[in-house]
């Protein structure tokens, strides 16, 4: 189980950052989802914060996507927003069934 990302706070995380990562050649993102929780709103990091975050790791995160011989994501059109930690559990469960050949893991925060 996750726990919160806020500092001194070891409660089970409710919520977790979910990222759209567009490149400029697919229509459709990338799901990727960031290990920031949060056990409440209240403890949710700043937006401020998160995007500071990305742009200071953004080059490990796009070379990433490189390296699979994925188009490089356009961190201009990146969107994020913190979803239910139910939906990344789904998302796990889903990639646990795909086609091994289609589970690709391009970066962990």
């Amino acid at each position: 189980m996750l726990t919160c990302s806020k500092k001194e706070c070891n409660e089970n995380a409710t919520q977790i950052v979910k990222l759209l990562l567009f490149t400029d050649v697919h229509a459709e993102p990338a799901h990727v989802f960031a290990t920031i929780c949060a056990c409440c709103e209240e403890h949710q990091l700043p937006d401020g914060e998160i995007h500071k975050f990305f742009r200071d790791t953004w080059e490990t995160l796009a070379t990433g996507f490189e390296q699979r011989g994925f188009p490089r994501p356009n961190i201009d059109k990146t969107q994020f927003a913190w979803v239910p930690l139910e939906d990344y559990e789904e998302f796990k469960r889903m990639c646990e069934n795909a086609d091994p050949k289609s589970r690709v893991v391009a970066w962990k925060n």
